[in-house]
């Protein structure tokens, strides 16, 4: 639920961050996001993680155009 909110609130091409996330929780986390948004584990530290990605402006998100950015290119 809280994916698809604040998802909403991104626009295509932007990025997100979702920081203070247990690296044990990070693929369930980043798999809920991922309908919208692509998104990985920018940095982990102590078993924390920071996600980041960058949402989609494919028709999986009812726009035209693939994003040529991805979360693996920061």
């Amino acid at each position: 639920l809280m994916a698809s909110m604040l998802s909403a609130k991104v626009k295509s091409g932007g990025r997100i961050a979702l920081s203070g996330v247990l690296a044990r929780q990070a693929e369930e986390v980043a798999d809920a996001y991922r309908p919208w948004i692509d998104i990985g584990v920018w940095r982990e530290h102590e078993g924390w993680v920071c996600l980041t990605g960058v949402k989609r402006n494919d028709a999986r998100n009812g726009t035209s155009n693939a994003s040529e950015d991805s979360a693996g290119s920061y």
